[in-house]
């Protein structure tokens, strides 16, 4: 029997799984008919020099092997689309068609997944970080004992602060935080990857934005594509972070229009009970006032008759 937490580990990780068999399998299949297109070319038109062809068609022998597939696939799917690397032939254009058609929904799926499954992180990370601010507060209040009754106050004050932050939902600053810190270390990564090519810091920064972003304007590309996955590691981890800030940011809209929505009905229900409250006293008061006109009535009638049996009567 497989465990249960196996089982939804796999279904959890099956848009992954599918993803990775998408890029693999339409990576043999573009290389072998990209391939096959250059040696026609090659064959029709021997005269034809090889940097010319290179010029021509972005899927030159220096570029045909299975890993700068890998990348031109991996682009593609993530909707980045580099454009250092293109089909050449009418059946790898519509392999490339065909892999965008169903590639490109699988990535969305993945990196929602992704973005999910990061975004728990975070919130673990941010409650870490409030328990510890909390432990502090409680150490901090305990140490203010020594000290004036004032302070120990205030202290108790903000740590009834801190407890109320810990039930709110983790800030979206926290997550734009970790996104920055992602972007930096891929930027080292890179720098140190394309440092060959000469590129620079701010380069590597500025080639990573532009690629979690999708944009791909392909001014900065890296060359070697030995390292394929790993730069598309650092990539689709940011796009996923991307979507994890996102999902943060709905989180947050969510969550004001609720308190919103809670205010307009705590504040309406509070007008209900002062209207019925007023309505109860008016009442009550107009109870008041008609008993207080019976008892006047009465004792008027109780003072004739009286009046009339003792006095009246006795004259006559």
């Amino acid at each position: 029997m497989i465990p249960k937490t196996i089982v939804r580990s796999l279904k959890s990780g099956s848009p992954v799984i599918l993803l990775l068999i998408y890029v693999i399998s339409f990576s043999l299949v573009i290389r072998e008919v990209e391939k096959a297109s250059y040696l026609n070319e090659i064959r029709a038109d021997e005269r034809l020099l090889s940097e010319d062809f290179e010029k021509k068609c972005s899927w030159s022998a220096s570029n045909g092997s299975f890993l700068a597939t890998v990348h031109f696939v991996l682009s593609t799917v993530t909707t980045i689309g580099y454009g250092d690397l293109f089909p050449c032939s009418t059946y790898g254009q519509l392999l490339t068609l065909l892999l965008s058609l169903t590639g490109i929904p699988v990535t969305m799926v993945c990196l929602a997944r992704l973005g999910q499954l990061l975004a728990s992180g975070a919130e673990r990370l941010w409650l870490i970080y409030i328990k510890l601010k909390l432990f502090i507060a409680h150490f901090v209040k305990k140490t203010s004992l020594l000290f004036s009754q004032n302070r120990t106050t205030r202290n108790v004050e903000n740590y009834d602060e801190f407890v109320v932050v810990t039930l709110s939902i983790m800030p979206i600053s926290f997550g734009l935080f970790l996104a920055v810190l992602w972007l930096l270390l891929s930027s080292i990564y890179f720098y140190f990857v394309m440092s060959n090519d000469g590129v620079t810091f701010f380069d590597a920064f500025y080639f990573v934005v532009i690629s979690v972003l999708t944009i791909g304007l392909g001014d900065f590309v890296p060359k070697n594509f030995d390292l394929v996955w790993i730069n598309f590691f650092f990539i689709v981890i940011g796009l996923a972070l991307v979507s994890m800030c996102i999902s943060i940011i709905q989180m947050q809209m969510e969550n004001m229009f609720e308190q919103a929505l809670d205010r307009i009905q705590l504040e309406y229900k509070q007008r209900m009970i002062a209207s019925s409250s007023d309505q109860v006293y008016v009442r009550q008061s107009l109870r008041s006032v008609n008993l207080n006109h019976i008892r006047r009535m009465n004792g008027l009638q109780f003072t004739a008759g009286f009046i009339s049996k003792h006095f009246i009567k006795n004259k006559l």
